[in-house]
Formats: structure tokens, sequence, C-alpha cells
């Protein structure tokens, strides 16, 4: 980040594209699948909304390298 709070990179676009990508599962997929899987992205985001309106704690993502066995 500088100093105005501004990102230089796009580091997180890039976060989210490989998230959608998972997501997806595939390369080229078809144009039902994108749409269903942003709307459930979007639904997901206006919860979240809704929580800190609220002033429900956010839950974080965990950010576990290792998998427990």
């Amino acid at each position: 980040m500088t100093f105005q709070n501004v990102h230089r990179t796009n580091n997180i676009s890039e976060g989210w594209h490989n998230k959608f990508q998972s997501v997806i599962g595939k390369h080229h997929s078809n144009v039902y699948t994108i749409l269903g899987e942003l709307q459930q992205e979007q639904g997901n985001n206006e919860s979240i909304l809704a929580d800190f309106e609220l002033e429900k704690p956010v839950q974080g993502r965990s950010k576990r390298k290792w998998l427990t066995l």
C-alpha cells in the first residue's frame, strides 16, 4: 500500500481471480456456470456486509498452510 492507502499492484484482483478459478474448476466453462458462481459470490458478500452493518464479528478465512492429519 502507498501513502494514500492505494494498492500499486493487482495482487487483490489476482487473488480473487485465483479463488474464482478454483471454485469453477475449469479454464473454459459455460456462461451459466460462471453466472451461478458470480451470484453466489455476490450473495456471500452481501451477507458479510449485512453482518458488518449489524456490528457482528466478521469471520475471517483460515490461512493454514498445512493439512492436519
